[in-house]
């Protein structure tokens, strides 16, 4: 790709997939996070790598962008991109920081505040706020010392979605669109299986048995939110999502939140934890639920114990029942 510090908007872009020395490359498929963008197939003019061209960047073309390729030598076969690409575009700041704040002051009256500040050291002035994929106001900054806020009076169960926000400074500049943060009202519903493919670096959340399709999903990394699909499945849900992270290393803990298209309710969280190469640790913190998918998962429980107690348990009936039997013969 061109040089990061030359990217304005409206560049012309071009991204390059090449293959090692010993594969040709037949196809390669181009991907901005989990969406397919452009599909390249080989010809004469491809010899130097398969070729993606923006030719005129806007601020919808930022994000993280892989490629899949087939090479001749097995057609079969499909080749990731190591490393991903990250494009951010010049003239625009940084990403704010976003909160949900939501406040039950009485039994009829629920407060909720949306809270943009600013990540580095720039002042933001003013915030247009979003819910879902509709604009619902802006605000200004009150104080230099608070972060700009929005807020909402009454809320209820109608108010359940995902929120974020898009703000400027003095200097008349614009932020990047905030991470899109979850405002949970109403019951969750069953949570989704996660999964991990230590070949693409990839991490999926998936509903188990196909019973949601999710318009929306979060990636939180220990605990912070890195990640989400914004609103490229919102009118197209699926029941499953693939997040390309840029590393998996052992100790890491990962967790997935997805709303659902058909009754628009949050599931609760899954989690997965990186314990080791190859090893994949699924941790379920309500049932024993079990899933083998080709890697180790790691419940809660601690069977080791469990299992001592039952043996233990067991042996007391035994005692118990032997004294019975040796009473009963000496009567």
């Amino acid at each position: 790709m061109v040089p990061q510090e030359l990217i304005q908007i409206g560049s012309k872009v071009t991204m390059t997939c090449r293959a090692s020395s010993t594969y040709t490359l037949t196809r390669c498929k181009f991907y901005i996070y989990n969406m397919a963008v452009a599909e390249i197939y080989a010809n004469s003019t491809t010899e130097s790598g398969m070729q993606y061209v923006i030719e005129h960047a806007a601020l919808q073309h930022e994000g993280e962008y892989y490629c899949i390729c087939n090479a001749e030598e097995d057609r079969h076969s499909l080749f990731p991109t190591n490393p991903n690409i990250r494009l951010v575009l010049k003239g625009h700041l940084e990403k704010p920081k976003i909160q949900v704040i939501f406040n039950r002051t009485s039994e009829i009256r629920n407060m909720l505040t949306i809270e943009c500040s600013s990540s580095s050291n720039y002042t933001l002035t003013y915030c247009w706020f979003c819910k879902d994929d509709h604009i619902m106001g802006y605000s200004s900054l009150l104080s230099l010392d608070l972060a700009v806020q929005y807020e909402l009076n009454y809320v209820g169960s109608y108010n359940e979605g995902l929120y974020y926000c898009v703000c400027h400074t003095a200097e008349n500049k614009r932020t990047r669109t905030s991470f899109h943060a979850p405002l949970i009202i109403n019951s969750q519903v069953e949570k989704p299986h996660m999964d991990v493919d230590e070949v693409q670096n990839a991490i999926i959340c998936a509903s188990i048995n196909n019973a949601y399709n999710y318009k929306f999903c979060i990636l939180y990394k220990n605990g912070q939110h890195i990640m989400d699909t914004a609103l490229s499945y919102y009118k197209t849900p699926n029941n499953s999502v693939t997040f390309f992270v840029s590393d998996l290393p052992a100790g890491n803990n990962f967790s997935c939140l997805c709303y659902t298209a058909e009754k628009s309710r949050w599931t609760n969280y899954s989690y997965v934890t990186i314990e080791g190469e190859a090893e994949y640790y699924y941790h379920d913190y309500e049932t024993e639920y079990y899933l083998e998918y080709g890697y180790k998962y790691k419940h809660k429980y601690n069977y080791i114990t469990i299992n001592i107690v039952r043996l233990g348990f067991g042996f007391i009936v035994l005692l118990i029942l032997v004294i019975f039997i040796v009473v009963s013969r000496c009567r």
